[in-house]
């Protein structure tokens, strides 16, 4: 049996996600980013000629606005 994925985007970027994904795949299935406060303090925290590690990355939601 295969996954079936679906792909959402949101102003941070587009993410698969499994279709049958609850939490957080009902958040990006509304065009709206998870944890977006979140991602808005890494963005005003970190340089952009910096490097920073995800460790730990599922959907990526948190790493490709990086």
């Amino acid at each position: 049996m295969s996954a079936q994925l679906t792909t959402y985007s949101n102003a941070f970027g587009s993410f698969t996600v499994l279709a049958n994904e609850e939490i957080i795949g009902n958040v990006l299935k509304q065009g709206k980013p998870w944890d977006e406060n979140e991602i808005k303090t890494y963005i005003q925290l970190l340089d952009k000629d910096k490097i920073a590690i995800d460790v730990g990355s599922h959907i990526g939601c948190h790493t490709v606005p990086l």
